[in-house]
């Protein structure tokens, strides 16, 4: 008795046709486990929405595009009743040409002159040359990235909202532009009314961890402002130090523009600048500016700078400007001004705009045509690119740097009390006279050190820096 069936012939097999797709529940369209790629379009399509309502914000009555005419028919305002360390200074050094800066600064020289008896004989400490050398450096970012705005050249700019690459963090960027830009309309806004302050770029740190820290991050912010300056450097994955991207990206780069366009590896073919989205901006608006007839058309120009740095170049570039404006003023200064602030402007007034001289074209992370690099140590390189990109995000936490590392009031740490070493403690003892009782009345020598404080610990701690040429040679 046979159990099993038997096999169908092989014509009843080609009768019954071919097998039909199987159905896989989590695919349908509509349901509740929709594909993994249509979540992401989502997600990417959202990011997209948010980034150009941000966008919105910024050009509310604001122009991008007609930026440069507004700087070009402001500069007769600015050259009037022009003074060493004002707004319309530090505009002026950004916006005109160099032989226009020449002729201005050596203005500026004889009004210092005249206004304060000639110039002091200034003998700088190597850290005081560290932070003028660092300003000069921020002072030549700025005019190579308002560089488009003093010549007219619109080619060289790659819009914010056309780096759609990682929408997300594009929009967080701005969301930090607008942060710092909120805090700086507040600063301007709160020494408008009161007294004369002498802000210098001359730090109080003594050479120490926390004046590291800040050069490094001043460092990496002029790094990221020079990097907005091409398309490949403004953003970057961990993806980029292998060499196989390298290769795959120059090549569909170089064959199909198009495709590499689609990836963002090469900018659109048009421009793309942002469009007016309202002609006025309302109250509490990041281009409305409430100075109460106080310095407007000057203080409305340094704001949509700020504005216009934001979405031309990046968060880097509008946190940059915004801490070498909080240098400047809107009032002369008074006669009598401290020694700092006149060191500080006869800095001010030697600066001079380069001629092309600085390169700001950054080396490629993987070099092609380098056989040994991948024998080298590449994670030496790779820990230093990521903690580029951790300090480069902080400046999303930190609306200034001005603010936190400015210590007026910094003095030194007390020292410990010395301490002798044993064979002079046996050499005391021993040549001791008793004198008195043993109730505990007499003190030791090292109590009364420790009650009181002797004369070279006290000098120590309250030496000033205005008596001791020796404390102005290390601190600043």
């Amino acid at each position: 008795m046979d159990v099993l069936e038997p096999f169908p012939a092989p014509a009843e097999l080609l009768t019954e046709g071919p097998a039909g797709p199987v159905d896989i529940p989590f695919d349908t369209q509509g349901g509740p486990y929709a594909l993994v790629d249509e979540k992401a379009s989502q997600i990417v399509e959202a990011e997209n929405q948010k980034l150009d309502n941000l966008m919105g914000k910024f050009t509310k009555g604001f122009d991008p595009g007609a930026f440069g005419s507004l700087v070009k028919d402001s500069i007769p305002m600015l050259l009037k009743d022009l003074f060493p360390g004002s707004y319309a200074h530090l505009l002026l050094i950004l916006f005109e040409t160099f032989e226009a800066v020449q002729a201005i600064q050596l203005g500026l020289e004889g009004w210092l002159k005249s206004r304060y008896n000639g110039n002091p004989i200034i003998f700088p400490s190597e850290t005081s040359l560290i932070e003028e050398s660092f300003f000069a450096a921020e002072i030549e970012t700025l005019r190579k990235l308002l560089e488009p705005i003093r010549e007219g050249n619109k080619n060289s700019i790659f819009w914010v909202n056309t780096r759609r690459s990682d929408p997300a963090w594009t929009s967080e960027q701005l969301e930090a532009s607008a942060r710092v830009i909120e805090s700086f309309k507040h600063d301007v806004y709160a020494v408008l009314n009161s007294e004369h302050e002498n802000r210098t770029f001359y730090s109080n740190l003594p050479i120490s961890v926390e004046r590291t820290a800040m050069y490094s991050l001043k460092q990496i912010r002029m790094d990221s402002c020079r990097a907005s300056l091409h398309w490949d450097t403004f953003n970057g994955t961990d993806i980029e130090f292998t060499a196989f991207y390298q290769y795959y990206k120059a090549h569909v780069s170089r064959t199909e523009p198009a495709k590499a366009r689609s990836f963002f590896w090469l900018p659109p073919k048009s421009p793309g600048t942002p469009r007016l989205s309202a002609e006025e901006a309302d109250k509490g608006d990041l281009a409305n500016w409430n100075s109460q007839g106080v310095g407007e058309e000057v203080i409305e120009l340094l704001l949509k700078t700020a504005l216009w740095l934001s979405l031309a170049r990046g968060l880097a570039a509008v946190h940059l400007f915004c801490d070498v404006a909080r240098l400047f003023l809107l009032r002369p200064p008074p006669k009598s001004i401290t020694k700092e602030y006149r060191r500080f402007l006869l800095h001010l007034i030697r600066l001079r705009a380069t001629t092309g001289g600085a390169q700001f074209s950054p080396s490629p992370l993987v070099p092609r045509d380098n056989k040994v690099f991948p024998d080298r140590n590449t994670d030496y390189f790779e820990d230093i690119w990521r903690t580029s990109h951790q300090l480069s995000a902080g400046l999303c936490d930190e609306i200034s740097l001005f603010v936190k590392y400015q210590t007026p009031n910094f003095k030194l740490s007390k020292p410990p009390v010395r301490r002798r070493s044993g064979h002079a403690d046996m050499h005391l003892i021993t040549q001791a006279q008793p004198r008195g009782s043993l109730d505990g009345k007499a003190r030791s020598s090292d109590e009364e050190s420790m009650g009181h404080d002797t004369a070279d610990e006290y000098d120590f701690v309250d030496i000033s820096s205005e008596t001791s040429s020796i404390f102005r040679s290390k601190t600043v």
